[in-house]
């Protein structure tokens, strides 16, 4: 079994099997996860080069990573829809590193797990 380097909190299949497929090209394991209790687990148990948020599907709920992104030896992504600009607002305040529209952040996935990838 692949150590899973990515952590991803995706809970649309489709989406997180794009993130898989170019996490793959790349040599890196990727972890999906699509219930925030299992995100938190997982972050607990594992040392991930990166975590990818899906902000949206987080949505009031994002208090619960305030947290781990206080203690986080690792990069955090969190994207969201273009029009929830309030959503992004909220993830900047509690520590995601990186905070960037869906499309920003699929135009740019190869480049990100690249550097996921050159960090490990």
């Amino acid at each position: 079994m692949t150590m899973a380097q990515v952590i991803a909190y995706e809970p649309d299949l489709l989406f997180s099997s794009k993130i898989e497929s170019v996490a793959a090209r790349f040599g890196l394991g990727v972890k999906v996860t699509s219930n925030l209790d299992e995100l938190l687990r997982e972050l607990k148990e594992r040392s991930p080069q990166m975590v990818f948020v899906n902000l949206d599907a987080a949505q009031g709920e994002l208090a619960v990573l305030e947290e781990f992104t206080r203690k986080r030896t690792c990069k955090i992504v969190g994207y969201y829809s273009h029009v929830n600009t309030r959503l992004a607002g909220e993830a900047k305040r509690i520590g995601i590193d990186s905070v960037v529209s869906r499309g920003a952040f699929t135009t740019k996935l190869e480049e990100t797990l690249a550097a996921a990838r050159s960090s490990g």
